[in-house]
């Protein structure tokens, strides 16, 4: 089902499109919206949350023919609201090294290695910490301009867990559009 919805999606865009690929090339910005799912990585059940949150993407794209390479940087703002259970609100700051290939004109698929920063405030305790990430997506010209995007992010940080003092893992998802400038 999902394969057809992809399908479908990238012939209506294909439809209205040029016969030129598209230029990946430029500075763009974006708001992606999405959620993370964190837990201890030793498998601290009560330490799980799910964090709904918001991206702000700025980056810059080399077209090279079919190969996109490119430079990404996201600040992202996580919460969950509070209740009697749990406060978490979480800033994070990170950049990626992207490479991509164009799968038709305006459809290109990446992979993405880097890291970043997070501040975490659980119940009033905070810590900052550094995490690598890895990350997988796909992008869709929707007009000259307006790109369509789908980012999958897995992510592994030391030195903050409200439980204990190990790795937290962190499995994110966003979408939303980005804009060539």
């Amino acid at each position: 089902m999902f394969k057809k919805l992809v399908l479908a999606a990238v012939a209506a865009v294909g439809l209205t499109g040029s016969a030129q690929a598209f230029d990946w090339s430029g500075f763009y910005v974006g708001v992606l919206g999405g959620f993370s799912v964190a837990r201890d990585a030793d498998g601290c059940s009560d330490c799980s949350v799910t964090l709904p949150g918001i991206a702000k993407v700025v980056g810059y794209n080399w077209d090279n023919g079919d190969i996109i390479y490119g430079l990404d940087e996201m600040f992202v703002v996580s919460f969950w609201p509070y209740d009697e259970n749990v406060d978490v609100r979480k800033i994070e700051w990170q950049k990626l090294f992207r490479v991509g290939t164009e799968i038709t004109d305006n459809v290109m698929i990446y992979g993405a290695v880097g890291g970043g920063i997070a501040y975490v405030s659980v119940d009033g305790s905070s810590d900052h910490l550094a995490y690598g990430a890895i990350a997988a997506g796909v992008e869709m010209a929707l007009n000259e301009n307006a790109i369509w995007r789908t980012h999958l992010q897995f992510s592994r940080s030391r030195n903050y867990d409200p439980c204990s003092t190990c790795y937290i893992t962190a499995i994110s998802i966003g979408t939303g559009l980005s804009w060539l400038l």
